[in-house]
């Protein structure tokens, strides 16, 4: 039989043909929503406010916040600019076809990072034996493979790995939600895992822009400037710096004179950084956007710490435990993002030496280390935000990919999967099935989903900082 033969009835080729062709599915629901969406007969999509806007912008030179793009910087609208050339339609479908395949190539690079091709952990050893072969340290060593061990299920053209897969699924449910929106959590995604995967691939002044751009589109990935700037990564703090300097400044000086730009930048200032601030949140009598598709903790603490209303329309809806002083509600919230942000912090910034109890200044501690940190400031992003919607939660993939890929190498390496990573996927299920519930949601199911992932990213962070030894964190 030919070599080309077998390759056709190999079943994990299958399996990559299977994956693909339910994401090619996925992706014809997704447009033929999005096409429906944009029709006269539909409202519900973001990306007409963003075409509205593009097309009054290119009409008149004037950046229209009450065009639904109130929660954008300058920046955006320019950037948004072209698409509104297109008829409606076209250019929604447009702007999500080529958003899901962004997130099909984040899924690739996750995946080129935690599974690479061309370096097969398992090697023949010596009498018929297999050993695993891993780099720790101070140099490569090896171990037996016990016998319910396999090599990775993606080298020399195999079949997807369970680990992707589970990923995949897990964020599938956010990406369709932001895709049919047409809303841009899904091209953010793509830009914070590019900025990693260039960063940790030796480019990271491209890294650095790919997370500025992200920045300009949305604040949100401005947070994970902290945690290269604690990792020392100064090469890719400023090339994410100067992104936002040139484009962000430069570009609006350019396209709407100095004066308009710093009224329009005092305006974003005033509207989406003052006007959805915790404290605002918090102590205002009724809180904007306080309804159970917003997901961010000051108005989840509200919500059930005091009777706020989380319906939508003339729905009442009210999920508190508890009526408390909203000075207290505050100081709870403080209280917790301070934990949470020191937490997050430490990790970057010490480690453990090799069997001794003193700390020392982080140096380097291992590829491993910096990608849980990263996966961990990636939940922070999303915890320390003012306003967290369903469609943000595309940004949670590398959490996801990392968590996934700890409970497939650790099941393989001690025959069960790391309690962490497992527990904190489960959660993330939990959460997701509860979006059905509008109450479930407004007590903050999704939050806790968030923060369980957290939680599991930066206590793994703990572990491969603080340890050099062969066997995994489980």
């Amino acid at each position: 039989m030919s070599a080309s033969a077998t390759r056709a009835r190999d079943p994990r080729g299958l399996g990559w043909a299977v994956a693909w062709g339910v994401y090619a599915l996925f992706c014809v629901v997704v447009l033929a929503m999005v096409w429906y969406r944009a029709s006269p007969q539909s409202d519900a999509t973001d990306f007409r406010d963003f075409w509205e806007n593009a097309i009054h912008f290119r009409q008149t030179g004037v950046v229209a916040s009450d065009l639904g793009v109130h929660n954008y910087l300058p920046f955006f609208t320019i950037l948004m600019t072209p698409w509104g050339l297109l008829p409606l339609q076209l250019a929604a479908a447009l702007f999500v076809a080529l958003s899901l395949g962004m997130f099909a190539l984040t899924v690739w690079m996750a995946e080129a990072l935690l599974a690479p091709r061309g370096a097969p952990p398992l090697v023949p050893a010596g009498r018929g034996d297999r050993e695993l072969k891993y780099r720790r340290g101070d140099g490569e060593r090896t171990r037996p493979l016990s016998s319910r061990e396999g090599g990775w299920s993606n080298r020399d053209g195999a079949g997807p790995r369970p680990a992707l897969l589970i990923a995949a699924a897990l964020a599938l449910p956010y990406v369709y939600a932001c895709g049919v929106l047409g809303n841009v959590g899904i091209l953010l995604v793509f830009l914070v895992v590019a900025a990693w995967f260039l960063i940790e691939r030796g480019h990271p002044w491209v890294g650095g822009v790919a997370l500025g751009l992200a920045t300009l589109i949305k604040l949100l990935p401005a947070v994970l400037v902290g945690v290269l700037l604690l990792r020392r990564s100064w090469r890719a703090a400023g090339g994410a710096a100067l992104t936002c300097l040139v484009l962000g400044v430069g570009w609006p000086l350019l396209a709407l004179g100095p004066g308009v730009a710093w009224r329009e930048h005092v305006a974003f200032y005033e509207r989406a950084i003052r006007g959805h601030s915790a404290a605002t949140t918090i102590l205002a009598d009724r809180p904007i956007k306080a309804n159970y598709s917003n997901n961010a903790v000051p108005i989840v603490l509200r919500r059930l710490l005091t009777p706020v209303n989380a319906g939508k329309h003339d729905q009442e809806l009210l999920v508190n435990v508890a009526d408390l002083p909203r000075v207290g509600v505050l100081a709870t919230y403080f209280a917790l993002i301070g934990a949470i942000v020191t937490l997050s912090v430490l990790p970057p910034l010490w480690k453990r030496r090799k069997g001794g109890a003193a700390r020392v200044p982080h140096e380097d501690d291992g590829p491993e280390a910096a990608r849980w940190q990263y996966a961990s400031w990636c939940c922070l992003m999303l915890l320390a935000s003012p306003l967290v919607w369903t469609h943000y939660l595309p940004l949670v993939y590398w959490p996801l990919a990392m968590l996934a890929d700890r409970a497939d190498r650790v099941a393989r390496e001690r025959g069960r999967p790391c309690r962490w990573a497992t527990a904190a996927l489960i959660a993330w299920l939990i959460a997701t099935l509860l979006l059905v519930s509008p109450a479930a949601r407004a007590a903050g199911a999704l939050t806790a989903g968030v923060f369980v992932l957290w939680l599991a990213c930066t206590a793994l962070a703990w572990q491969a900082g603080r340890t050099r030894s062969p066997r995994m964190a489980g």
